[in-house]
């Protein structure tokens, strides 16, 4: 997403647009239902519900009905904790997602895009 900063400098004010991580996924915190519907034997991760259209986790190859475990080694636990690491991403940096795949983990390398302006 791209947020504006306001910079103050001398009694002038100064406009600077901020980039943050965007990855194109729409995902849900994955429940005691989900891991008893999808066979698994852990409680915490993401579920991806939803991979938008030529974005970044698309091309990185996330499927919907991945589970995320990890990202660059950090345990993803909930929806609103991936949100946090990816918009303290930048643009353009390299990452490795684990996510759980039927039944077997699965490492994907992404490059973090920035939320096209038409999406926001």
């Amino acid at each position: 997403m791209k947020t504006v900063a306001a910079l103050f400098w001398a009694g002038f004010i100064t406009f600077q647009a901020v980039s943050t991580g965007w990855l194109g996924i729409m995902v849900q915190d994955l429940t005691p239902r989900d891991a008893v519907r999808y066979g698994l034997l852990i409680t915490e991760g993401v579920v991806v519900v939803r991979v938008q259209f030529n974005s970044p986790a698309m091309e990185g190859g996330v499927e919907e009905g991945d589970v995320v475990l990890s990202l660059n080694g950090k345990k993803i636990p909930t929806a609103e904790r991936l949100k946090e690491v990816v918009s303290n991403l930048q643009p353009g940096e390299e990452i490795m997602l684990v996510v759980l795949r039927d039944r077997e983990e699965t490492s994907l390398k992404i490059i973090i895009g920035s939320m096209p302006m038409d999406a926001v």
